[in-house]
C-alpha cells in the first residue's frame, strides 16, 4: 500500500557517529557533490518536496528551457497547469532518453505524464496517497520507470508513545536515501536507443528480451527497501492477428538496520541470538506464457498497454 506523509511533520535529529565513519561519508558525500555539480536539471515550477533540498544540492537546477538536452524535475500538481509549449518539450525530452522525475505524485499525475509522452503503462492502486517521486525515462526505446513511495512511520516507541530517537534518524536516513536514489535517475546517461536492421520476417521472435515497459516499485521504510521489477511484454502473432501480453516480476528486500536471529533447542539450554548484519533476499515470481490476449490499447493511460511512440523503435518480428 502507498503512503504519503506530510514534510511538515517530520523532526530532524542528529545521530551519534563514530569520527570514522563520519569523516567517510563527508568524503563520500563530497566526491558525488563534485562529481555531480556540473549536471543541469531543469524545473518547472517551484518544488517542495521534502527530497527537492537534497537533490538540489547535488546538481544544478536550472530555470526551464526547451532545449530538451537535461533532465526535468517537476511537482505532480505543476503537471496540472502545463502549457502545450511545456507539454511538448517534455515529451521531445524524454524520448532524447533524458529522465522526467515527478516529485509528490499520485497515481493520476502518473496517468497524466504518460499522456504527455505517449508511452507508460499506469498502475492502480487501492491507497489514494502519493508516491515520493516517479521517474520516467526512454532507454533503448523501452520506457524505463522508477515508483519510490513515502518513508512509513518506525514503529519503535518509548514507553510513553512518543518516537524513539532512532526511529526518527532512521526516518530521515530513509529519505535520504529516497533522494539518492532520485539523483540517480536524473544523472543517469540518455540512452534512448537507435533503429536497428529489420528482423527476419520468418525468424523466431525473442520477445522474452524486449519489455514494452520496465518498472521499478521501491517500497522505502526505516528498516530498508522493498524492491520489485515489473517488467511488461507485448507481442502480436500474425496467424490469427491477436495480440499476447505477459508479465514477470522479481522482488528483493535491502534491510538497513537489520538484525539476524536464530533459535536451538539442541543441548542443555535452547538459546536465540541475533547479532547485527544487513540481509538481502530475493524472491522471483517469473511467466513468460501470455496471460491475456485481444487488441492491444493504444490509450497511454491504460493500465494493461502502451501508446505507440511516433519514432519507430526496430520493428518488433512477427510469431
Amino acid at each position: 500500500m502507498l503512503t504519503s506523509s506530510s514534510a511538515s511533520k517530520r523532526r530532524l535529529a542528529f545521530p551519534t557517529l563514530v569520527p570514522a565513519f563520519l569523516a567517510a561519508s563527508m568524503l563520500w558525500t563530497a566526491q558525488c557533490a563534485a562529481a555531480n555539480d556540473g549536471i543541469k536539471v531543469r524545473r518547472i515550477g517551484q518544488l517542495h518536496s521534502v527530497i527537492a533540498a537534497p537533490i538540489a544540492k547535488q546538481v544544478r537546477i536550472r530555470p526551464f528551457d526547451t532545449r530538451h538536452d537535461s533532465p526535468i524535475l517537476v511537482e505532480g500538481e505543476t503537471l496540472r497547469r502545463l502549457d502545450d509549449g511545456q507539454r511538448q518539450e517534455i515529451k521531445a525530452t524524454y524520448r532524447a532518453g533524458h529522465a522526467i522525475v515527478v516529485l509528490d505524485a499520485t497515481m493520476a499525475h502518473i496517468k497524466a505524464l504518460h499522456g504527455i509522452v505517449g508511452e507508460g503503462v499506469s498502475y492502480r492502486s487501492k491507497d489514494a496517497g502519493s508516491v515520493l517521486a516517479y521517474s520516467l525515462r526512454r532507454d533503448n526505446f523501452t520506457p524505463t520507470a522508477t515508483l519510490l513511495t513515502d518513508v512509513d512511520r518506525s514503529p519503535l516507541q518509548t514507553p510513553l508513545g512518543d518516537p524513539e530517537p532512532t526511529a526518527i534518524e532512521d526516518e530521515e536516513l530513509a529519505i535520504s536515501r529516497v533522494a539518492d536514489r532520485t539523483l540517480r535517475e536524473l544523472t543517469h546517461a540518455p540512452n534512448a536507443g537507435v533503429p536497428g536492421q529489420p528482423h527476419d520476417p520468418s525468424g523466431q521472435a525473442d520477445w522474452v528480451n524486449a519489455p514494452i515497459q520496465t518498472t521499478t516499485f521501491a517500497i522505502n521504510s526505516p528498516q530498508g527497501v522493498y524492491n520489485t521489477e515489473i517488467n511488461a511484454y507485448a507481442l502480436y502473432r500474425c496467424d490469427d492477428g491477436t495480440d499476447h501480453y505477459a508479465m514477470t516480476a522479481q522482488a528483493d528486500w535491502t534491510a538497513t538496520n537489520a538484525k539476524w536471529q536464530g533459535a536451538t533447542s539442541e543441548g542443555p539450554n535452547p538459546t536465540m541470538y541475533g547479532p547485527c548484519t544487513s540481509v538481502a533476499v530475493p524472491t522471483a515470481v517469473i511467466s513468460t506464457s501470455p496471460i491475456s490476449s485481444g487488441t492491444a490499447s493504444t490509450d497511454p493511460g491504460s493500465s494493461l498497454g502502451a501508446a505507440a511512440p511516433e519514432d519507430d523503435p526496430p520493428p518488433m518480428p512477427p510469431a
